[in-house]
């Protein structure tokens, strides 16, 4: 299935699936493990695997971890990696990874990416992956929360700028709290600063609490306006 075909369709049918999970929502014990990960993660510095070590200049085991997503991110956007690294990467890193397979007549074929033990700093690891028309598999979207902080949002832009090499003008930007870019080869990386309202809707698979404000989140995922006129 083509690309943009598959993120036409994606919308109508995950519609179902989201409303189906949260309806009567209420968090399951795994969701409540999940949301705690923040500070229940005890990973310090990891093998290296798809992601080199951390080239900022500030250094901390939160900062490493960072560093080593935003450089799994980078390796999907310059077509380096895919979903069978993405569980060996996971896998020699302690993270635990889950992997469930969805086959419908909408999307075709998805491998939905999960992570039970993540790195010190970082939760809620979401990876979406399809098949193209040519049969081969490749990642539609993936992200990641980091742990809210003073200097949250400018730990992740210079994480993402040391993964990205010259990383130009954000190409979309929403006051302080959104910045949009794009990385080439179809894809854009964007960065959020969870807000009240984002706290107060009710996600149909993460857990929030007002302590999660000023949580990251941090995604890679195929540009749905590319090739567009």
């Amino acid at each position: 299935m083509k690309r943009n075909t598959i993120l036409t369709v994606l919308g109508v049918a995950l519609i179902g699936y989201f409303f189906w999970h949260s309806s009567a929502h209420t968090p399951s014990l795994l969701q409540k493990a999940r949301s705690a990960q923040f500070m229940n993660s005890a990973h310090a510095a990891q093998p290296a695997g798809l992601s080199s070590a951390p080239s900022s200049g500030k250094s901390s085991p939160e900062l490493n971890s960072l560093q080593d997503m935003t450089n799994l991110f980078a390796k999907f956007a310059k077509n380096e990696a895919d979903l069978e690294a993405l569980i060996q990467h996971f896998e020699s890193t302690g993270q635990s990874p889950i992997v469930a397979r969805d086959v419908n007549d909408y999307t075709g074929e998805m491998d939905v990416v999960h992570t039970n033990n993540p790195e010190v700093g970082t939760r809620y690891f979401l990876g979406q992956f399809f098949v193209d028309e040519a049969g081969k598999r490749f990642a539609q979207h993936l992200s990641f929360e980091f742990k809210p902080g003073p200097t949250a949002m400018q730990d992740v832009t210079e994480a993402l700028r040391s993964s990205f090499p010259g990383l130009a003008q954000p190409s979309y930007q929403n006051g302080a709290n959104f910045i949009q870019w794009d990385v080439g080869n179809g894809y854009v990386v964007w960065v959020k600063r969870l807000t009240q309202e984002d706290i107060d809707e009710r996600d149909p698979e993460n857990v929030y609490t007002q302590s999660d404000i000023g949580t990251i989140k941090t995604a890679l995922e195929i540009n749905p306006h590319d090739g567009e006129d």
